[in-house]
């Protein structure tokens, strides 16, 4: 939580947590542009139709500056395994830090309502006669 703290835009993210978009539903439509594959021309296009003036970006190259503004997702890094045996290419392990994944993971808007981080006792009934154990949290290792 440091390292998201310490992002210049984390004051932003406080009061608008899809910041640098106005909201959900532009982040969304931002997301689904990005990667649909259309061209920047056609995404301009897109952008100039008038039903869309609420819109925090209008043109193609605006979108991109705001998709930069985002917080990275975890990257990837590479090991090269050293083999006993003669290999015709080299044999490389790619791999995320685990740390990384965990921290995108609590950063992400759309898992903001989704992460359970409290542990708790599930019962069949009030009498608690019969427990039930539907996830890790409820679990007694959690």
């Amino acid at each position: 939580m440091d390292k998201f703290n310490r992002d210049k835009f984390s004051d932003a993210r406080k009061s608008n947590l899809y910041y640098p978009f106005a909201c959900r539903n532009e982040w969304e439509l931002a997301l689904w542009l990005l990667h649909s594959g259309l061209s920047m021309k056609a995404i301009d296009a897109f952008l100039s139709l008038p039903i869309l003036l609420s819109l925090s970006f209008s043109t193609a190259r605006d979108l991109c500056g705001c998709a930069e503004l985002l917080p990275s997702g975890p990257h990837w890094h590479s090991t090269e395994i050293k083999l006993s045996h003669p290999t015709k290419h080299l044999v490389l392990l790619y791999w995320h830090d685990a740390l990384e994944c965990i921290a995108w993971i609590f950063n992400h808007p759309s898992f903001r309502d989704q992460l359970d981080l409290i542990p708790e006792r599930l019962y069949t009934s009030d009498a608690k006669l019969c427990r039930v154990y539907t996830e890790w949290m409820t679990g007694d290792e959690a």
